[in-house]
């Protein structure tokens, strides 16, 4: 089937990974990578300059004197009254974005109904991230594939 398709020009497409860590069950850690379920098919369409078919680009100008600013001529502010600006500095935002972790802790297996559809913005698949995790997630997926129970893991 692939070989068809690359003869007929068409594209194969293999899942990408979105993030890699790993899974932990207790003193099993699998290591993983997650997928995302469902992909975007919109149509995007760029601006073009008609009878030229150049592609239009937008620059970023200043209100005050309407002269192009660089990117690093530019800080980030966040307006309390009309025209009131609070700057806002890069290390501020650093210092309030949530630390991150490259590892799932599942705490415990729950029933899908229990599960508030409110909680399912996007969806995503894990599989096993290279050959050692293809032995360990069969020996962790097992007893919990008859009862197809999802994991729960504190955010």
């Amino acid at each position: 089937m692939v070989e068809a398709r690359r003869q007929m020009g068409t594209k194969f497409l293999m899942a990408r990974a979105i993030w890699s860590g790993s899974i932990s069950f207790g003193l099993v850690s699998v290591p993983v990578k997650a997928y995302a379920a469902v992909r975007d098919h919109s149509v995007h369409f760029n601006q073009l300059e008609k009878g030229t078919g150049a592609r239009i680009n937008y620059k970023k100008v200043s209100d005050k004197s309407g002269k192009e600013v660089k990117g690093d001529e530019i800080e980030s502010g966040y307006e309390i009254t009309s025209g009131k600006y609070v700057v806002v500095e890069d290390e501020e935002l650093e210092k309030l974005r949530p630390r991150t972790s490259r590892t799932i802790d599942i705490s415990d297996f729950v029933e899908l109904s229990e599960i508030d559809p409110i909680y399912y913005e996007r969806t995503y698949w894990l599989g096993p991230d290279g050959e050692a995790a293809d032995r360990r997630t069969g020996c962790c997926w097992r007893p919990w594939r008859p009862r197809a129970r999802p994991g729960s893991a504190p955010s």
